[in-house]
């Protein structure tokens, strides 16, 4: 049975597979596909890619500075946050 060499997921439809540097193929589930195309390099080992893009769930504050920093997500969290309401917001 194949499973994601990051997170250990094991759900046939959702995996694929993507390469080292070397070409050595890895298995990848798709969350973990998507952050690696965005990071936008091949890895040289399993374990540097582990490193970059394993599991992060297990930290408190996820949008931490951080090389591959989400811009998108940041502006998003900024503009929703109770901080940025005004006093004619009636959503509370």
């Amino acid at each position: 049975m194949r499973r994601c060499s990051l997170c250990n997921w094991s759900d046939e439809r959702a995996l694929s597979q993507v390469s080292l540097s070397d070409g050595t193929p890895v298995t990848v589930c798709g969350s973990h596909y998507v952050v690696h195309q965005r990071v936008g390099r091949a890895f040289t080992t399993l374990g540097a890619m582990r490193q970059e893009l394993g599991e992060r769930r297990r930290y408190q504050e996820r949008r931490s500075p951080s090389r591959y920093r989400d811009e998108l997500a940041m502006q998003l969290t900024a503009a929703f946050t109770l901080d940025q309401r005004t006093g004619l917001d009636r959503r509370r």
